[in-house]
């Protein structure tokens, strides 16, 4: 097997390394990192992915790492369907009072890992002059994580128009035509 690391020069091998490193996959900034001019990063880095042994490495280094890290197209479906059905009464309890109250006692740290974010706020309540404290808990978009699992399995939900294959035969008789 060849190593194709050796097979590129060391500044696109640098190339390779950004690119992969960067976490929005952006191959001018990767072109920067790599030393390249930052007034021709843009073409540069173009013209670097399409040079076979280098699109052939960084695949090769991606395959290795969701080797690595045991990800595959079952996982991230299996986690997209798991924050989707997060319930976010698993965070909420009422208390005697008919308020919703945040407990997070009974979360596991997979339970939590599915908020986006939680935001409190603290004021005081004009009318009363007691201290109110809001909590906001935001969970992904359930129309989101349905449409990107709908994309992955052939399900074809959202696809604006759907394709059909029909095999039509039609018969003609003499006697039909004299009728």
């Amino acid at each position: 097997m060849i190593n194709m690391a050796n097979s590129l020069t060391y500044r696109e091998l640098l190339f390779c390394k950004y690119y992969l490193a960067d976490p929005k996959l952006n191959q001018t900034k990767a072109a920067i990192s790599a030393g390249y001019a930052k007034a021709s990063a843009s073409s540069m880095a173009t013209g670097l992915m399409k040079k076979p042994l280098i699109v052939g490495y960084i695949a090769r280094q991606m395959e290795k790492r969701c080797e690595r890290i045991e990800i595959d197209h079952d996982w991230v479906l299996s986690e997209l369907l798991r924050h989707y059905k997060t319930d976010l009464g698993k965070f909420l309890n009422i208390d005697h009072a008919g308020q919703a109250v945040v407990d997070f006692s009974q979360c596991t740290p997979s339970d939590l890992s599915v908020i986006d974010s939680i935001t409190v706020e603290e004021r005081k309540d004009p009318a009363t002059g007691e201290l109110v404290i809001k909590t906001k808990i935001k969970l992904p978009n359930k129309l989101d994580l349905l449409k990107t699992m709908g994309k992955h399995v052939n399900v074809q939900a959202f696809k604006d128009k759907i394709e059909h294959a029909v095999a039509i035969e039609l018969n003609f008789d003499k006697q039909d035509e004299d009728a």
